[in-house]
């Protein structure tokens, strides 16, 4: 245990000092700030734009009160006084209408102006010309409303088990869960970039400089390969606890920002369960390990620092399959994908999205967690093993050459090791 201790506080405190493990966490952050910023900017400087309207005087008025931030419009007694607001750039274009019904109108925009949608100006002049035609016809403020009002429809999202029972889903929730899943998706993408390149490189270096017989004569294989683990998943720890408070701090400052109580106000949040976040943090959780203990298996096989992207590159390859099965999962389930959810590896990126749309229950991704964790120990247990036999074993041909020739190695001492008679142990 103290030799476990002593490589997780070296791993540790060597990445939470260097700048390669502080670029990680903030380049998110930088980008995610720039992004913002520049919607801010054009948000903040994007003007209303603003109509002239050339009509009769109830024309004017009823368009007036429906002034919004798509479109302001101004009344101007004739069209020659508003063309010239035109030509002075103070309005961006001018809306001519005959007061006879049907309402025909003309507009003119300025080159260089703010757009304004030909469907904004439809809707609004049809909403004039509908109550225009009803008080030439004598309806009743009543019947004008029964006549405008649309049809209603209720909607209900159902899954349908084997034996033929309806079960009514929560639509309404549904977009809550579906974005903090593919939100922890692409967190959980993005550490993996991150993370499993650290841990590949970590061990590949110390195998290229040699150091690692000096390491191992006064450690074991084993506590090294769990002490380096244990201080990778640290740093993942302190830079999730970083994104919360920085989260925290910027909803509590920014809670009177309007673009941020716009973007907060398109999800119903208070449809999201704790069973649902306590299953997606569950998969996070296991599958950010499941990377990590193969991350440091594939680093163990190189011989070289040089030779760290090669351990690298099935890590990545596996997760983005991942990656795309969770993001077609929002387009309806196939048999493919609903296989590749209970497979470990792609199950983590994959599963809470299916559970977020509804696809599956809680007890089947219960399952799913459930033969992760269990792949995970056993997994866990083997690459411990293949790691003893790989990490002072140099090799310079391909990665997949190693891992067959590390699983003949243990196999080999193994077999070994059941032989030799128990006076020699």
């Amino acid at each position: 245990m103290n030799a476990v201790k002593i490589v997780f506080n070296q791993v540790f405190r060597k990445n939470l000092k260097s700048g390669g493990w502080w670029f990680i966490v903030l380049s998110p952050l930088v980008l995610g700030l720039i992004m913002f910023g520049i919607g801010y900017y054009m948000s903040s400087t994007t003007a209303t734009p603003q109509v002239g309207v050339v009509a009769s005087a109830p024309i004017q008025q009823g368009l007036m009160k429906q002034s919004s931030d798509s479109v302001k419009y101004r009344t101007y007694a004739s069209q020659k006084s508003a063309e010239k607001a035109l030509a002075d750039k103070k309005i961006d274009g001018v809306l001519t209408v005959n007061a006879q019904t049907p309402y025909t109108s003309q507009y003119l925009s300025r080159q260089g102006g703010q757009e304004v949608s030909k469907n904004t100006l439809t809707a609004n002049l049809s909403q004039l010309n509908t109550a225009a035609v009803a008080g030439e016809l004598h309806l009743t403020s009543a019947q004008l409303t029964k006549l405008l009002t649309p049809p209603s429809v209720t909607t209900r999202n159902v899954s349908i088990s084997d034996s033929g029972k309806m079960t009514t889903k929560g639509g309404a929730g549904e977009s809550a869960k579906y974005l903090l899943a593919m939100a922890i998706s692409v967190m959980f993408y993005g550490f993996l970039l991150s993370y499993g390149s650290m841990t590949a490189q970590e061990i590949a270096t110390e195998k290229g400089s040699r150091i690692e017989e000096m390491i191992l004569s006064a450690i074991s294989a084993r506590a090294q390969f769990f002490g380096k683990i244990l201080g990778i998943m640290a740093l993942m720890v302190v830079q999730i606890v970083l994104y919360a408070i920085i989260a925290g701090g910027v909803l509590i400052v920014g809670r009177n920002n309007a673009t941020i109580r716009g973007i907060l106000s398109q999800v119903d949040w208070s449809m999201l369960d704790a069973t649902f976040i306590i299953m997606t943090l569950g998969f996070f959780v296991i599958g950010i390990l499941s990377y990590t203990v193969l991350s440091a298996l594939l680093g163990s096989l190189v011989a070289s620092q040089e030779q760290a992207s090669q351990a690298t590159m099935p890590v990545v390859m596996l997760s983005l399959v991942g990656y795309m099965a969770a993001l077609m999962s929002a387009n309806g389930s196939t048999p493919l994908v609903n296989i590749l959810s209970y497979i470990p590896f792609l199950s983590p990126l994959i599963m809470p999205s299916r559970l977020a749309v509804g696809q599956v229950s809680s007890p089947e991704a219960l399952l799913a967690l459930g033969i992760n964790v269990a792949f995970l120990a056993i997994f866990t247990w083997l690459s411990a093993k293949l790691y003893e036999t790989n990490v002072l074993a140099y090799s310079d041909n391909s990665i997949w050459h190693a891992l067959r020739q590390s699983w003949t190695i243990a196999r080999s001492e193994r077999g070994r090791a059941k032989t030799v008679p128990a006076h020699e142990k």
